[in-house]
């Protein structure tokens, strides 16, 4: 099960899929994803599982923008105040949006017309009319959906920072069927699993119900697209928290590698130039320098992987 991150009001997410699943195609501050359609045989679709076949239908994945309570770094996932005015966009979540809106216009998503389906929470149905707006899209092709996109439920932590619910992605880190602790205000406390089986069924009734059209998703969390995306790519959602935890074994390593490179060298350059000022230079001593040199030039190379690397893992995690 894939370990998932904080709902990070500070990114919008608009997943292509017709390439690796890492394959962003990285704006300021929102990533395509698309899900390319593949031709079904008439009949062919029965019941939808993960990972799919095939898809009938081309979907985006956009992660709304920041909500005001994001901007106050609160958790709000209580489904009561989901429809509440101070769950809409923040000024910042608007302009977030309204860029969101226009990278879709500009890759065409809805060049042929497209179907968006938002959350019915305030802010994902802001960012949906937005993107409406901006790609000439009627209001009768917004469809809210009203609880297989909630934001993920994370019980105890509802009302405190966003800082907090680091613990809850460590927690996912270990299972999958781990929950929040629970909340007796009716805020719900799911799993990663939980957040699964919700998405699952949200695709199986598009994929029901549309066939060969462009469907826009817009979430109100992250939470939700990083499951789905795991889903449709077909991860071992079991399996993926051993995968997290090998790259992360594998980051430590190089650290660790890159630390006793870059002492060695500075050791080795130290030796050479007292050799030198004591007995002059020569063929060897010009060897040892050229050694240090790539020896540097090597860690360097590290730590940009090791930055890149790092990138790569956390952007998938928000």
């Amino acid at each position: 099960m894939p370990t998932v991150s904080s709902p990070n009001p500070h990114h919008i997410f608009l997943h292509p899929i017709h390439h690796s699943r890492r394959a962003f195609l990285l704006l300021t501050l929102a990533a395509p994803f698309v899900l390319h359609r593949r031709p079904l045989a008439a009949g062919a679709r029965g019941l939808f599982r993960m990972p799919p076949a095939r898809l009938a239908n081309r979907y985006f994945l956009v992660r709304a923008g920041e909500s005001e309570y994001e901007s106050a770094g609160v958790v709000r996932t209580n489904p009561v105040a989901k429809t509440a005015m101070d769950s809409g966009l923040s000024p910042e979540g608007a302009r977030q949006a309204a860029r969101a809106a226009l990278e879709l216009k500009m890759i065409g998503a809805c060049d042929d017309s497209c179907w968006i389906w938002p959350s019915i929470t305030q802010r994902s149905y802001q960012a949906a009319e937005i993107i409406a707006s901006v790609n000439g899209v009627d209001r009768s092709h917004i469809v809210p959906e009203y609880s297989f996109l909630d934001a993920r439920g994370l019980g105890a932590f509802e009302g405190r920072s966003l800082g907090s619910i680091a613990e809850v992605y460590e927690s996912d880190g270990i299972s999958p069927n781990i929950k929040p602790p629970p909340i007796d205000d009716g805020t719900p406390n799911e799993s990663v699993e939980d957040v699964f089986v919700r998405v699952t069924q949200l695709m199986s009734i598009l994929e029901t119900q549309y066939s060969g059209d462009t469907v826009i998703i817009v979430s109100p969390d992250s939470d939700n697209l990083t499951v789905l995306q795991a889903g449709l790519v077909g991860l071992d959602l079991r399996r993926y928290c051993l995968a997290v935890n090998i790259i992360a074994f594998v980051y430590s390593a190089f650290q660790i590698l890159a630390y006793l490179l870059i002492s060695a060298s500075s050791a080795a350059a130290s030796r050479n130039d007292v050799w030198v000022s004591r007995f002059g230079g020569d063929e060897f001593t010009h060897m040892i320098n050229a050694s240090v040199a790539m020896a540097f030039l090597a860690f360097i190379a590290i730590a940009v992987s090791s930055i890149i690397s790092a990138y790569n893992l956390f952007s998938w995690n928000i």
